[in-house]
């Protein structure tokens, strides 16, 4: 029989363990509750900042629509090129920042259909001469987005190549999505990406490009006539005076005795990718938005891309 004094003992070590299963239910339950806090606030404040992301690429849509019925050219010191500091928001803010993607070479314009285009490859080669890459690499991008199953020599690569790497996979065979697809392609190190993708795009149509917005590298690529010295001074001229007729360019007193090919060139433009940032509480959201501009009545996001 157990005696008085060892029943209150058993009675206290009751007492307390219940007060201790209390006490880590409290807890449990206070540390659930104040976890749904936060998700609910999460959502709220990642539905308000994508609310806002929407509203700032309607804004930008305005301008080009704007823009494009001002003027037939577009070049880096017009309003959609000016980057728009931090606006403030309850609880957060806003900024962003639109480039002219048409300032790029397409690396899709590489394949029509069948066939390969001259132009664009001797262009994108003289790129990766400028910036000290292998030229046939070039070969490579071709392969992955043509059709064919034929790998050009000698540093193509079709499935045949890929399907033997330790993590196999195909071609696409297609048209690229997003430039960053590249990393797949045969040859490209991060390092050789981080180098030649500042200068390239991938659209999803042919696409002149502007030298209103070409960055000295792209200019110094459309002849072998044009180093990367004299296509920095004839963007730094470009910059204070933008070309406002083709011939201008051709003209252009640091061009005079040089063969450039006028093909696939403009001074206007129809893809722009906004780089936007936005933070409401504890959201923090940056993506870039890719918008076709058809014309001043048709403009449409048609790709979004969390930023980096």
């Amino acid at each position: 029989m157990i005696s008085a004094h060892k029943q209150i003992g058993i009675a206290l070590l009751t007492a307390v363990l219940v007060l201790a299963l209390a006490a880590i239910a409290a807890t449990s339950i206070a540390s659930n509750h104040q976890l749904s806090i936060r998700r609910t606030e999460n959502s709220v404040f990642g539905s308000q900042a994508w609310s806002y992301l929407n509203g700032g690429e309607a804004w930008v849509k305005v301008i080009l629509a704007r823009d494009l019925d001002d003027s037939d050219t577009d070049h880096n010191n017009e309003s959609w090129a000016t980057r728009l500091p931090a606006l403030p928001l309850p609880g957060g803010y806003i900024s962003g920042e639109v480039h002219d993607q048409q300032g790029k070479i397409n690396i899709n314009n590489l394949v029509t259909g069948n066939e390969f285009d001259p132009l664009t490859r001797t262009r994108l080669e003289r790129l990766f001469v400028l910036l000290e890459l292998d030229k046939t690499l070039v070969q490579a991008i071709i392969d992955w987005i043509d059709p064919d199953v034929e790998a050009i020599p000698p540093n193509g690569a079709e499935d045949d190549y890929y399907t033997r790497l330790e993590q196999p996979y195909l071609t696409a065979n297609q048209p690229m999505s997003h430039i960053s697809e590249l990393r797949l392609v045969k040859g490209f190190t991060q390092e050789v990406y981080d180098t030649v993708s500042p200068y390239l795009t991938a659209l999803p149509a042919t696409t002149a490009i502007n030298i209103n917005t070409a960055e000295p590298a792209v200019i110094a690529a459309l002849s072998n006539e044009i180093g990367l010295s004299l296509a920095e001074n004839i963007v730094s001229d470009r910059d204070d005076e933008p070309f406002e007729f083709l011939r201008e360019f051709i003209t252009h007193p640091l061009l005079q005795g040089k063969k450039v090919n006028t093909e696939a060139l403009s001074l206007q433009s129809n893809y722009f990718n906004l780089h936007s940032e936005v933070k409401i509480g504890n959201s923090f959201i940056k993506n870039i938005s890719t918008i076709e501009r058809i014309d001043s009545n048709n403009l449409a996001v048609i790709a979004r891309t969390p930023g980096i």
